[in-house]
Protein backbone atom coordinates (compact mmCIF):
# COMPACT_ATOMS: atom_id res chain seq x y z
CA UNK A 1 0.00 0.00 0.00
CA UNK A 2 1.65 3.31 -0.96
CA UNK A 3 0.56 6.60 0.90
CA UNK A 4 1.29 9.12 -2.26
CA UNK A 5 1.03 12.76 -1.67
CA UNK A 6 0.70 15.61 -3.80
CA UNK A 7 2.65 18.82 -3.89
CA UNK A 8 1.64 22.00 -5.27
CA UNK A 9 4.64 24.45 -7.15
CA UNK A 10 3.47 27.86 -7.39
CA UNK A 11 5.00 29.78 -9.32
CA UNK A 12 8.31 31.35 -8.90
CA UNK A 13 7.51 34.97 -8.14
CA UNK A 14 10.80 36.40 -8.04
CA UNK A 15 11.61 39.41 -5.98
CA UNK A 16 9.03 42.46 -4.93
CA UNK A 17 8.53 45.22 -7.84
CA UNK A 18 9.90 48.23 -6.07
CA UNK A 19 13.53 46.09 -5.45
CA UNK A 20 12.92 45.90 -9.52
CA UNK A 21 12.40 49.29 -9.41
CA UNK A 22 15.43 50.30 -7.54
CA UNK A 23 17.69 48.16 -9.36
CA UNK A 24 16.40 49.36 -12.80
CA UNK A 25 16.92 52.94 -12.14
CA UNK A 26 19.97 52.85 -10.05
CA UNK A 27 22.31 49.77 -10.93
CA UNK A 28 20.74 48.61 -14.35
CA UNK A 29 21.12 51.24 -16.36
CA UNK A 30 24.92 51.79 -15.50
CA UNK A 31 26.02 47.52 -15.93
CA UNK A 32 23.99 47.25 -18.74
CA UNK A 33 26.41 48.92 -21.61
CA UNK A 34 29.69 47.18 -20.08
CA UNK A 35 27.53 43.63 -19.73
CA UNK A 36 26.65 44.14 -23.28
CA UNK A 37 30.15 45.44 -24.44
CA UNK A 38 31.84 42.32 -23.10
CA UNK A 39 29.40 40.17 -24.01
CA UNK A 40 30.47 40.96 -28.03
CA UNK A 41 33.95 41.30 -27.27
CA UNK A 42 33.48 37.51 -26.31
CA UNK A 43 31.46 37.17 -29.31
CA UNK A 44 34.11 37.92 -31.48
CA UNK A 45 36.48 34.84 -30.41
CA UNK A 46 35.37 31.04 -30.68
CA UNK A 47 36.02 30.16 -27.76
CA UNK A 48 34.20 32.72 -25.61
CA UNK A 49 30.94 32.49 -27.96
CA UNK A 50 28.94 30.50 -26.02
CA UNK A 51 29.74 32.49 -23.06
CA UNK A 52 28.96 35.61 -25.22
CA UNK A 53 25.09 34.64 -26.34
CA UNK A 54 24.46 33.42 -22.23
CA UNK A 55 25.32 36.77 -21.86
CA UNK A 56 22.79 38.16 -24.08
CA UNK A 57 20.68 36.47 -23.69
CA UNK A 58 20.28 37.49 -19.78
CA UNK A 59 20.48 41.51 -21.05
CA UNK A 60 16.80 41.81 -19.26
CA UNK A 61 17.37 39.99 -16.08
CA UNK A 62 20.64 42.10 -15.74
CA UNK A 63 18.70 45.43 -16.54
CA UNK A 64 15.47 44.46 -14.57
CA UNK A 65 15.91 41.49 -12.24
CA UNK A 66 13.09 39.60 -13.63
CA UNK A 67 13.66 35.69 -14.12
CA UNK A 68 12.40 34.34 -17.36
CA UNK A 69 8.97 33.01 -17.62
CA UNK A 70 8.53 29.22 -18.81
CA UNK A 71 6.09 27.78 -21.57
Amino acid sequence: MTNSTKTYVGPDRGLPFIIRVLWFFLVGWYVLLPWILVAWLLNLTIVGMPFGVWMLNRVPLVLTLRTQRGY
